[in-house]
C-alpha cells in the first residue's frame, strides 16, 4: 500500500515539475523535452513498455488449453480421474462449449444429456470415427443382391443377413410378392422399402431395402408397366468428388421375356437419366438371365463387376456400374432358403494415402577448395590402422 502511495506522489511532483517549471518558461520548443521526460517517469513507473508486443502471424504457433474427458471404460479415464479433484464442479461434466464444431462428452454415464446436445451413441461413434487410424471405406453404399424365389417366407433370414451386412442397399429380386403381402410383413429395421411387383401372372417382381438414412426418390416416370424394372435416384450425405447422385436400378428379366425389348427400354431410361441428372452414378443390379447386354456397357461404359457362377455354372445375376473403382470385387454367400441362387455382397473400397517416396537427392561438393581439403585428408590420414579390422563393413563403420 505504501509503494503504490509513494508512486502517486512521485508520479504527481514529477508532473508538476515538467508542466510548472520555476526556472524557465514554457515555451513551445520545450514540448519535445516535456513528452520525452514523461515517457522516461511512465516507463519506471512500469506503466509503459519499452518495447512492443508480439505480431501475430500464420507462422505464430499458440498453445491452447482444452478439457476433455473420456468414458469410465475408456483406457485412459484413470488419468483423467486423478485430476478431477483440481477441476471445478460445473467442469467436471466435460461438456465443451456448444459449437457445432466440437464434440461433447460426457465423463459420467450417468449423465443425461438435453436436446440440444448429441446422443451418446452418435457422441461414441463420431469420437471413434475421429480417433480411428484404420482406413476408412469410400464414400459410396454397399449393397446386398439375391434371387430369393418368394421374399415373404424367408423374411427371418432375409433380416438378419441384412442387418448384420450393414449394408446400405439391399436388392431382391424374384420377390414373388403381390398386393396381398403389405410393406409391414416384410419390414426391415432401419430401413425403407421401394418394390414393383409383377402385375401380370405369378412370381416375378422387384424388391429394394433402403438404408433410412439415406434420402432417396422413386423415379417412377421411367418405370415401365410391363417389365420388372425399379428405378431410385439417391443422394447419401456424402459421395465421392465429381458425383451429383446415385441412380439404382433393380432388374429381372424372365429367360421367357422379349429380349430386345428390355435392351431397348434400358437403352432409352440410361440416356435419359443420364440427361437429366448429370454426373450422376449407376448401379444396375438384378437378375438378367440370358439378355445381351454388351450394347448397354459399350455406349454407357458400364462395368460388370460379378466375376463368379452365382447359379450352377452361369452367371445370371449381374452387376453394371461406372463407380468400379470405388469397390472391392464381390463376395459370394449362401442362398437364402432353397434359392438356387447365391447372394453376392459387394463392399466398398478402403480409402488409403497414397504417400509418394521422396528421393533426396544431395550433390557432392566439387568446389576446388574442398578438393584440396580431400586430398590433403587422404595424404595426412594413417591408413594402417585398418588394419585391425579383417571385413570391409567393419572398416566402412570406421569412418562413419
Amino acid at each position: 500500500m505504501k509503494y503504490k502511495v509513494w508512486q502517486r506522489e512521485y508520479f504527481r511532483e514529477s508532473i508538476q515539475e515538467l508542466l510548472y517549471p520555476r526556472l524557465f518558461p514554457l515555451y513551445p520548443q520545450s514540448v519535445g523535452l516535456i513528452i520525452q521526460r514523461g515517457r522516461q517517469i511512465l516507463r519506471d513507473l512500469g506503466l509503459n513498455k519499452s518495447f512492443r508486443g508480439c505480431r501475430a502471424g500464420i507462422h505464430k504457433q499458440r498453445l491452447i488449453t482444452t478439457l476433455t474427458g473420456f468414458g469410465r471404460n475408456h483406457h485412459s479415464y484413470n488419468q483423467y480421474k486423478a485430476y478431477l479433484p483440481s477441476i471445478p464442479n460445473n467442469l467436471q461434466s466435460c461438456r465443451i462449449a456448444r459449437n457445432p464444431n466440437l464434440i461433447y462428452i460426457s465423463c459420467d454415464n450417468n449423465d443425461t444429456n438435453d436436446s440440444s446436445e448429441l446422443s451418446t451413441d452418435a457422441t461414441k461413434n463420431r469420437i471413434e470415427r475421429q480417433i480411428s487410424t484404420e482406413p476408412r471405406p469410400e464414400f459410396v453404399p454397399g449393397f446386398i443382391l439375391s434371387n430369393t424365389m418368394s421374399l415373404a417366407p424367408k423374411i427371418d433370414e432375409i433380416r438378419h443377413c441384412v442387418l448384420e451386412a450393414n449394408v446400405d442397399f439391399a436388392c431382391f429380386t424374384e420377390t414373388w410378392l403381390s398386393d396381398s403381402v403389405g410393406d409391414n410383413a416384410i419390414q426391415i429395421p432401419g430401413y425403407n422399402i421401394a418394390r414393383k411387383d409383377r402385375v401380370i401372372g405369378q412370381h416375378g417382381g422387384v424388391c429394394l431395402y433402403i438404408n433410412a438414412k439415406i434420402p432417396y426418390e422413386v423415379l417412377n416416370q421411367y418405370h415401365h408397366s410391363l417389365l420388372e424394372v425399379l428405378w431410385v435416384k439417391t443422394r447419401p450425405h456424402r459421395l465421392p468428388r465429381g458425383l451429383s447422385c446415385i441412380i439404382v436400378g433393380s432388374i429381372y428379366h424372365p429367360p421367357s421375356a422379349h429380349a430386345e425389348t428390355m435392351i431397348n427400354y434400358l437403352l432409352e431410361q440410361l440416356a435419359s437419366v443420364e440427361s437429366t441428372y448429370l454426373n450422376c452414378g449407376f448401379m444396375i443390379l438384378g437378375d438378367f438371365n440370358n439378355l445381351n447386354i454388351s450394347r448397354i456397357k459399350n455406349q454407357f461404359r458400364l462395368k460388370q463387376l460379378i466375376q463368379f457362377h452365382a447359379r450352377g455354372n452361369r452367371t445370371l445375376d449381374l452387376i453394371l456400374t461406372n463407380l468400379e473403382q470405388f469397390y472391392e470385387p464381390p463376395v459370394g454367400l449362401p442362398p437364402f432358403g432353397l434359392s438356387d441362387h447365391f447372394t453376392v455382397l459387394i463392399e466398398p473400397k478402403l480409402r488409403t494415402d497414397h504417400q509418394t517416396n521422396k528421393r533426396i537427392k544431395q550433390p557432392r561438393d566439387l568446389r576446388p577448395s574442398r578438393r584440396a581439403a580431400m586430398s590433403a585428408f587422404i595424404n595426412d590420414f594413417d591408413w594402417s590402422i585398418l588394419n585391425q579390422f579383417q571385413t570391409c563393413e567393419e572398416k566402412l563403420n570406421y569412418f562413419q
